[in-house]
């Protein structure tokens, strides 16, 4: 029989909080027989009973954490090596400045040697004429040359002798990716 009275549309409903609602929903749950009707149902949210996705994101997880490890190594390994090549570098710039600096007073010297003012010979001093040829044909070093190439001797025998690897300065090629 249907009612006529329109009262039990205007009746109070008590306001429910979240934890009343849950446990509303749980007992009409558990009426139907979708949970079971003995012992405490607390969800177990850390639990490992995943779907596939979840279980493929930890396992990705779990090798990214590898593989961050292994790309930590390496960085330290090529942040070492990188120092060294910087510094070899920097040494081979400072030898190839002093080598242009010997180069350089080595044709200049070479210059001057060529440039020789032709002397007028005097007549009657042939003696003083070929020793003046005689100077010239074998003349010193200079002061200048000499100091640049014993600077650049003690430039390769203190901090070359640091850089005793000859594949130094060379680019190391890799046959097989490591990986």
């Amino acid at each position: 029989a249907e009612s006529n009275s329109e009262s039990w549309k205007k009746a109070t409903h008590p306001k429910l909080d979240y934890a009343q609602v849950d446990e509303r929903i749980k007992q009409e749950l558990k009426h139907m027989g979708f949970l079971p009707h003995e012992g405490p149902i607390d969800a177990d949210y850390d639990g490992a009973f995943d779907d596939e996705v979840a279980a493929r994101l930890r396992l990705l997880q779990d090798r990214l954490r590898s593989q961050m490890l292994i790309n930590g190594a390496r960085k330290a390994r090529l942040t070492e090596l990188v120092k060294e090549r910087m510094a070899h570098q920097e040494y081979q710039t400072i030898l190839e400045d002093l080598d242009s600096q010997v180069q350089a007073a080595y044709l200049k010297r070479t210059r001057t040697m060529g440039k020789s003012k032709k002397a007028k010979r005097p007549a009657g001093n042939s003696a003083a004429a070929a020793a003046a040829a005689a100077g010239m044909a074998r003349p010193g070093i200079g002061d200048v040359t000499k100091m640049l190439m014993e600077r650049r001797a003690r430039w390769i025998g203190t901090i070359g002798s640091v850089f005793e690897d000859e594949n130094l300065g060379k680019v190391p090629r890799v046959e097989k990716p490591v990986g």
